[in-house]
């Protein structure tokens, strides 16, 4: 739902695919506002990383911006105070001193779906949609304008004896 979410108002959807501690492939949204594919130039085109670029507090309260390449080989992180141009790489190691943001796979681990033109898929209908709007705000005028009306009937004659008021 999240995906489809994502690619109705922004026109574009990642996912990222890992391996959890229990060797078991995880399949994680990541927000398409801070993620960005790279593709090659061949027919069709190939996608040979993606990049994220998030805001994150350190232990310190202090805001902290990261940045995560991600390839076919694994991926980098870069971590910086938030508007300075100094990054520095942090390498992450599991307890027998391997990187643990490096991969086997041979292939980048994200699933990346974008609109082309970068166009959201409901913006070719905005103007059904306006045109929508405009008529359910009439609609409501017209009855909040006919709410006090009344209704006289002139020359009605019952035949039911029930509806006969006796004098």
């Amino acid at each position: 739902y999240s995906l489809v979410h994502d690619i109705l108002s922004t026109g574009s959807a990642y996912e990222i695919v890992y391996e959890n501690m229990d060797n078991e492939i995880v399949y994680a949204r990541v927000n398409p506002i801070q993620t960005q594919a790279i593709w090659d130039y061949s027919i069709p085109k190939q996608l040979i990383g993606v990049v994220r670029i998030y805001e994150e507090a350190d232990i310190n309260g202090n805001t902290v911006e990261v940045v995560q390449l991600t390839d076919n080989e694994g991926t980098r992180i870069f971590k910086g105070t938030t508007g300075s141009n100094s990054y520095e790489e942090i390498t992450e190691t599991d307890e027998n001193g391997n990187n643990i943001n490096n991969h086997n796979w041979g292939d980048v681990p994200f699933t990346c779906v974008e609109v082309p033109d970068g166009t959201a898929l409901f913006e070719p209908v905005l103007d059904l949609i306006d045109a929508y709007e405009e008529l359910i705000k009439e609609t409501k005028e017209t009855f909040t304008y006919n709410a006090n009306a009344k209704l006289k009937v002139t020359g009605y004659r019952p035949t039911e004896e029930l509806l006969i008021r006796d004098e």
